[in-house]
């Protein structure tokens, strides 16, 4: 569903061959195990100092950047707009899945998905949209986080098991060893691959 207050619903080119990219096999486990369908691509990007911020707190996804906008289900999209222009927003709670280069382990963590409208800069006026995973922190900071890092590259995609929405995360440069004690995070190691 589509909105006025959305952007045009739009496949936007990504920077890679991603697009054409066979989906990963970890993926496709993860799918099967989770009774997963409707398999979005939704962004590849390499990590900004805003996105591995303390202070940010949050994975920001420019809708000119996303490689399909159609990934949310009806109901998230309805919570999506009535956030819009709310200072206090609610946002989609969903699950975010990581699986870093050259480890075979999966980490699952809670996350909360939330759209922004932000000023265009050169053009009064005008705006453009921003999704962001809130609660971002506990993936890149801390005991039990996946230690990402300003310019590592991620593949972020979307689909959805038994009504709630899930987020893959691949890295494409590795990071350091993931951290093995959860501390405060509230977070799953899925398993080696999902054997």
């Amino acid at each position: 569903m589509v909105s006025q207050s959305q952007p045009p619903s739009t496949t936007v080119g990504a920077s890679s061959s991603w697009t054409t990219d066979p989906t990963p096999e970890w993926l496709l486990k993860l799918m099967t195990k989770k009774k997963g369908a409707e398999l979005k691509k939704i962004i590849e990007k390499e990590l900004r100092a805003t996105d591995v911020s303390r202070g940010h707190d949050r994975l920001s996804m420019p809708c000119s950047n996303i490689t399909d906008l159609e990934f949310l289900s009806s109901t998230e999209e309805r919570i999506i707009e009535d956030d819009e222009g709310k200072k206090r927003k609610t946002g989609v709670d969903a699950k975010l899945v990581v699986k870093l280069a050259d480890f075979d382990v999966l980490k699952e963590f809670d996350v909360n998905l939330r759209r922004w409208k932000m000023a265009k800069k050169k053009k009064r006026g005008s705006h453009t949209f921003v999704y962001n995973l809130i609660r971002w922190k506990q993936v890149f900071e801390g005991e039990g986080s996946c230690g990402l890092k300003k310019s590592d590259k991620i593949r972020l995609w979307s689909f959805h098991s038994d009504g709630k929405l899930y987020f893959a995360l691949a890295t494409l440069s590795p990071p350091p060893p993931p951290s093995s004690d959860s501390g405060d995070a509230k977070l799953e190691v899925i398993g080696s691959l999902l054997q």
